[in-house]
């Protein structure tokens, strides 16, 4: 494994378990507040369940080629 596949792997894990467990710290910054102020808490959870699958994913498929 690259440097590249485990920092993918590690972003993925944290935003799939900040969405998972719905971190108030998280979600309530200035950075992700317009987001959710746009789209909703839970869609925006929605969001970065996905993204952070996508990045666990990329960093699978990068660690294992």
């Amino acid at each position: 494994m690259n440097a590249t596949s485990i920092a993918l792997l590690i972003t993925g894990g944290f935003l799939l378990l900040a969405s998972w467990r719905d971190w108030d710290w998280f979600f309530d910054g200035w950075r992700l507040r317009i987001l959710t102020e746009l789209f909703g808490r839970e869609n925006t959870r929605r969001f970065y369940m996905i993204l952070g699958g996508a990045l666990v994913l990329g960093g699978l498929v990068t660690g294992v080629s």
